[in-house]
C-alpha cells in the first residue's frame, strides 16, 4: 500500500467514526427526551406497565443498543467513497485536487495520468495528517447527557400525581397498623355492646373457636333459640 492509499484509509476510517460519533450523540438525545417524556407521563398518570419500572435497566440497555446500530447503520450509509475522501485531503490541505486527481486517473496509462499520481504519491510522502482530521466530541453528546440528567432527577424528585394533581399517598405500610388498631376496638366495641344486651337476645358463640364471629338475623329460626326464650320473643312487649 502506497503512502497516498495509506493517507486515503486513514482519513477515511476518522470520517466514518466522526458520522458514527454524531449519530450516536443524536438517537441518545432522542432517546433521552423519550425516557423524560415517559417519567413525567407515568408521574402523572400512572399509565405505564409496572414492568417497565422494575427492568428499566434491561429496557435501557436495549435502547441503548438500538440506538449503537442505528449510528453504525447511518454511518456505514454515509460513509465517504476513496475519492470523497481525497477530496477531503485536498480541500483540507490546499493541494489544488492532487490527491482526487490521482485517484480518479489512476487505472490509466496516460503520460499525463500516471505523471498525476506520481506528484500525489510524492506529496503524500511529505504529508502528515495526524492532526489534520480529528475526531471530536460531538456536540450534541452534552445535550444527550443533559436530557437524562433530568430524567434521573425527574425520576427521583418528583412526586407522583393523580390525574386531578393531587398527590397520591404513599403511607400504606404506616397506615396499616393503625386501620388495625381500629379494627380491634370496632371489635372490642361491638363485644361489649353484645355482653351488654339482655341474655333472650344474644346470638350462641362458639368459645372454642379460634376466630370471633356473629350471626346477626332480623328473624332467626326458632331451632337456634331455646323454646322458653323464642315463646317470650314470640309475645308482644309491654310498656
Amino acid at each position: 500500500m502506497s503512502r497516498l492509499d495509506q493517507h486515503i484509509a486513514t482519513v477515511r476510517s476518522k470520517l466514518i467514526l466522526r458520522t458514527f460519533g454524531q449519530a450516536l450523540a443524536r438517537t441518545t438525545f432522542v432517546m433521552g427526551l423519550v425516557v423524560l417524556l415517559a417519567i413525567v407521563i407515568d408521574k402523572f398518570f400512572q399509565i405505564l406497565p409496572p414492568t417497565l419500572r422494575e427492568r428499566w435497566v434491561l429496557f435501557g440497555g436495549i435502547g441503548l443498543g438500538i440506538c449503537g446500530l442505528l449510528a453504525a447503520l447511518w454511518s456505514y450509509l454515509k460513509s465517504p467513497s476513496r475519492a470523497q475522501t481525497a477530496a477531503a485531503i485536498d480541500e483540507k490541505l490546499r493541494l489544488k485536487e492532487k490527491f482526487s486527481t490521482a485517484i480518479y486517473v489512476r487505472p490509466s496509462s496516460d503520460p499525463f495520468a500516471m505523471a498525476a499520481v506520481h506528484d500525489a504519491e510524492t506529496t503524500a510522502v511529505k504529508t502528515e495528517l495526524g492532526k489534520q482530521f480529528p475526531v471530536t466530541y460531538p456536540k450534541m453528546a452534552w445535550a444527550s447527557k443533559a436530557v437524562f440528567g433530568v430524567a434521573v432527577l425527574a425520576a427521583y424528585f418528583l412526586p407522583t400525581m393523580n390525574l386531578f394533581g393531587r398527590p397520591v399517598p404513599e403511607q400504606k405500610k404506616a397506615e396499616t397498623p393503625l386501620a388495625q388498631q381500629a379494627a380491634k376496638e370496632a371489635v372490642a366495641r361491638a363485644v361489649a355492646a353484645v355482653d351488654a344486651m339482655p341474655s333472650q337476645f344474644k346470638l350462641p358463640m362458639n368459645s372454642a373457636s379460634s376466630s370471633l364471629s356473629f350471626t346477626i338475623s332480623i328473624n332467626p329460626p326458632s331451632s337456634m333459640i331455646p323454646p322458653a326464650q323464642a315463646a317470650a320473643l314470640s309475645r308482644p312487649f309491654r310498656k
